[in-house]
């Protein structure tokens, strides 16, 4: 999710447009608009690798100083609490917080690590998601130090290793609980950090645009497959399906050039919503609360008795800008300011 530049200079915007495009599906998703489960399912597996392949390619050379790893998780994991709490002092005084007797480990985010489908989901319902990465970026320091000093070809045995274990997870702990369990999504994480490794072993980024066209199409084929077989996938379709086709994306849009990358790179609405894609995705509860329990009545009262059915366009409007709102007056500031207090 985080995208700092570093030493060796990358803008990175088509990566932002694929946030966008993966936080706008879960959204969707999540707001009862039919189509979207696949896209959402790709959408997290990719937030997490693209994660640690961003993290990997602006701070890996950073990670050799021991001050340096502990500004880092002075810095990331803080992030991820404070913007978990903003969304659960939202919620509270709208009395929507899902089932509350989880509050507390929701609030320390725990709650992906603990077995009951109703701890994975507690509060900020959608808060698994930083749950599961606050490891990732405890762990971020000395993996991105491991990879490092790795022969490329270790990191493909790494690649596989981990496919597997992935596979034992989700026969171990069930295709739900591993689509939550931090063990599970810190693979994903580390795929994109091992994948940043092998992108910058590339002697060429000749073909971009034939590449990355090959990427969409395994994106496409993978929902396809998923799509239509999915109860033969047994649930790997939720997370270790979708490692080839986040590959290839990552891979093939972190090269220099190529046409899709740059329509996505130079589209400003793409560009502005992945830019907040970490408050999208946290606040999304809030938006559709606040609708149906604040603004959905007075629009029922002046005639509009299908504004409750039909929240999920009010919803993705009153998001975008309660997000637009947080980044700008509230988390920006902050992350610059806890930046440059361990710089």
């Amino acid at each position: 999710m985080d995208h700092h530049h570093g030493t060796q200079q990358h803008s990175f915007g088509a990566f932002t447009a694929w946030r966008a495009l993966a936080a706008l599906s879960i959204v969707l998703f999540h707001y009862d608009v039919a189509g979207f489960s696949r896209p959402t399912w790709f959408g997290v597996s990719m937030f997490f690798a693209m994660s640690g392949f961003l993290l990997a390619w602006h701070h890996a050379p950073q990670m050799a100083e021991r001050s340096l790893r502990r500004a880092f998780v002075l810095t990331h994991v803080p992030r991820l609490y404070f913007i978990n709490w903003l969304a659960l002092l939202l919620l509270l005084p709208l009395g929507a917080l899902a089932h509350a007797r989880w509050l507390l480990p929701d609030a320390l985010l725990l709650q992906a690590w603990l077995p009951w489908h109703n701890a994975a989901f507690s509060g900020n319902s959608v808060a698994w998601f930083l749950s599961a990465l606050v490891p990732c970026y405890c762990a971020f320091p000395l993996l991105a130090r491991a990879v490092a000093a790795a022969p490329w070809r270790l990191c493909l045995i790494a690649v596989a290793a981990m496919a597997a274990l992935q596979c034992a997870l989700v026969q171990w702990v069930g295709g739900d609980a591993a689509y939550t369990f931090p063990l599970s999504r810190i693979q994903d994480f580390a795929l994109g950090v091992v994948l940043c490794r092998l992108a910058r072993t590339r002697r060429t980024a000749g073909k971009a645009t034939l590449w990355q066209l090959l990427a969409v199409a395994i994106v496409t084929v993978a929902m396809a497959v998923s799509w239509l077989w999915p109860e033969r996938l047994a649930g790997y379709d939720s997370v270790v399906l979708w490692w080839p086709p986040a590959a290839a994306v990552l891979m093939a849009f972190s090269l220099d050039g190529g046409l899709p990358a740059k329509l996505m790179a130079h589209c400003a609405p793409l560009q502005w919503v992945g830019a907040m894609s970490m408050e999208v995705y946290a606040l999304q509860c809030v938006a559709p609360q606040l609708w149906n329990r604040v603004l959905a009545p007075v629009a029922a009262h002046f005639g509009w008795t299908a504004a409750y059915s039909r929240y999920a366009l009010p919803s993705v409007a009153l998001l975008l800008a309660l997000a637009w709102a947080v980044r700008k007056w509230i988390t920006a500031p902050l992350w610059r300011k806890l930046s440059m207090r361990h710089d």
